[in-house]
């Protein structure tokens, strides 16, 4: 069964009113939930980041399985999706290769997504893939989960390898926040480096960065509400750029570790 793709553009303009001093202010979403359904009738998963592709899906008789797991908004290794309409009950089928997608389609395979990304690789966890050779629709697999993927090859389902990559789930522990070394309030001398936490944590949730004159700064956002809705969890890092070009940690906060 095909879900047809529905593009909505919406367009926002947000009006700053004077501040004190002259700021630039920079939000930018990180992360994004890729959600994963399934078809019963024809044993096919499907995974979007379109809430509304979710949506319809939905209508149409797909079960939500909720987030198959998070991707980066963007990077330099986007995923395709193609549509094979010949596979009794539709099958698609996703890539980071646009050469494998494009012969696809050469061979009567469609497009979906107008040859456009559907979403991006990125981060430190995997996404694996698994194949069923007796199977025309949902021949292949996608799942973040090590356990469902050895499941799959236990049963039959060829392939042990990494599609595309995943962001780390939310990992911060109480111990882990209060070790981080907090510098100067202002300026982050003495605190913990930007770099150091990205790589033990990931990709944050949310950026934001702030500058007036020499001064520069960015918040990062970690939280758990893609994985666990009913025990919400953050942590907040304000960090100060210093002379060097070093972001240093010049605050810190956190919810219910």
């Amino acid at each position: 069964m095909k879900i047809n793709t529905i593009q909505v553009l919406i367009v926002s303009t947000l009006a700053l009113g004077t501040v004190a001093l002259s700021q630039d202010v920079k939000a930018a979403d990180q992360t994004t939930s890729i959600y994963r359904l399934y078809n019963k009738n024809t044993g096919e998963h499907f995974y979007t980041k379109s809430h509304t592709e979710q949506l319809n899906a939905i209508m149409a008789g797909w079960d939500d399985e909720g987030t198959g797991w998070v991707a980066p908004s963007y990077s330099n290794s986007p995923v395709y999706r193609v549509y094979n309409p010949n596979a009794n009950g539709g099958d698609h089928y996703y890539t980071k290769s646009k050469y494998e997608a494009q012969s696809l389609v050469n061979k009567g395979w469609k497009w979906d997504g107008n040859a456009k990304p559907v979403f991006y690789s990125g981060g430190k966890s995997s996404v694996y893939v698994a194949y069923n050779p007796n199977a025309q629709s949902g021949a292949h697999n996608y799942t973040s989960n090590s356990f469902e993927q050895q499941s799959l090859l236990n049963n039959s389902w060829k392939f042990s390898s990494t599609a595309w990559n995943a962001v780390t789930k939310f990992n911060w522990t109480l111990n882990q926040y209060r070790s981080l070394t907090v510098g100067g309030s202002y300026d982050g001398k003495g605190g913990e480096n930007y770099n150091t936490i990205i790589a033990a944590h990931d990709i944050p949730s949310d950026i934001t960065t702030y500058e007036n004159g020499s001064y520069s700064s960015k918040t990062v956002f970690y939280s758990n509400s893609a994985w666990d809705e009913g025990h919400y969890k953050y942590v907040s890092l304000t960090f100060v750029k210093q002379p060097n070009g070093d972001f240093l940690l010049s605050n810190k906060s956190f919810m219910s570790l």
